[in-house]
């Protein structure tokens, strides 16, 4: 197992390392000057021109800027905002929270709608609540997250007036958000929660409770679910890292603070610091997570860290 776990650790090193590279080299990467960007719209002269990018340390060679630039990372200062003068460090988590709290809650309703139609599909297996659960799966699946946001908005803000529609603040302003960024995610797992049941329906192992005289929901629970929901495990870890990324859009659709309306602001604006603060701050949340699950998985089945 502390093989395993090295080896996990060193991956996640690695790419953590790939992303840092990337993330730097954004700056190199898009076209224009990050200096002139940086002043905006204002005629200066070349002297402040150059005096702004030596403060910067944008005249040194590009190695000594990238480790400038680690080094700092790892003692968490991922640079200033060249639009607010703030810490990039600060506002990430200062808007942390808000972004954590509609991940959170869209996956897990993602979880709980996607495990409850992955086994009623499985266990009606070619019927009409089949059907209809994989039906709503491939909605989930199929139709845009913004889309559905709007569809939302309209139907239940606008219309009927039942749930606010944009703003940050109390539960009910979370409905929508949440539901919006986890429906997709709930499509997944409810399509691979039922062929995951229906797979160890069929094993000897539930042909033998049965024989026992258990309960039929004593089987499906305590055998069947447990064991099919292994490799579900794995995906809703994958899932928490996509829900990251994806609340830029559900955050910009519903107008919330989080960390993904920030980076919009920040792309729009030309803020690389902060754009590449907050890319390498999801880069690395989403590695961890990964590495958790991947422990996690290896511990549900030991023939994992031995493959």
């Amino acid at each position: 197992m502390a093989t395993y776990v090295a080896r996990r650790l060193l991956q996640a090193v690695l790419v953590l390392l790939g992303v840092s590279v990337l993330v730097f080299s954004m700056i190199y990467l898009l076209p224009g000057d990050p200096v002139l960007t940086m002043l905006g719209d204002q005629v200066v002269a070349a002297e402040v021109v150059e005096n702004a990018r030596h403060q910067l340390g944008l005249d040194q060679p590009a190695p000594v800027q990238y480790g400038r630039f680690l080094w700092r990372a790892l003692q968490g200062d991922l640079g200033r905002s060249w639009r607010s003068n703030q810490a990039v460090t600060a506002t990430i988590l200062e808007q942390l929270p808000a972004t954590l709290q509609l991940t959170v809650c869209g996956l897990g309703l993602a979880v709980v709608l996607g495990v409850v139609l992955g086994v009623i599909a499985a266990v009606r297996q070619n019927s009409l609540a089949d059907s209809f659960s994989m039906f709503l799966a491939l909605i989930g699946v199929s139709m845009p997250s913004f889309w559905l946001g709007l569809l939302l908005i309209y139907f239940f803000s606008l219309r009927l007036g039942w749930i606010p529609a944009t703003g940050y603040g109390g539960g009910k302003r979370l409905i929508l958000p949440a539901f919006t960024l986890g429906l997709q995610a709930s499509a997944i797992i409810a399509r691979l929660v039922r062929s995951s049941v229906l797979e160890v329906l069929r094993q000897e192992y539930i042909t033998t409770a049965r024989a026992k005289g258990l309960a039929e929901w004593r089987v499906l629970v305590g055998h069947a679910l447990r064991n099919a929901l292994i490799p579900v495990v794995t995906v809703v870890g994958l899932q928490f890292g996509g829900l990251l990324g994806g609340a830029v859009i559900i955050e910009t659709v519903f107008a919330r603070q989080g960390i993904g309306r920030v980076a919009v602001v920040a792309i729009t604006g030309k803020d690389f610091p902060m754009v590449q603060g907050i890319v390498l701050f999801v880069a690395a949340v989403y590695v961890l997570v990964n590495l958790v699950v991947d422990l996690l998985y290896a511990w549900l089945d030991p023939r994992i860290r031995y493959s």
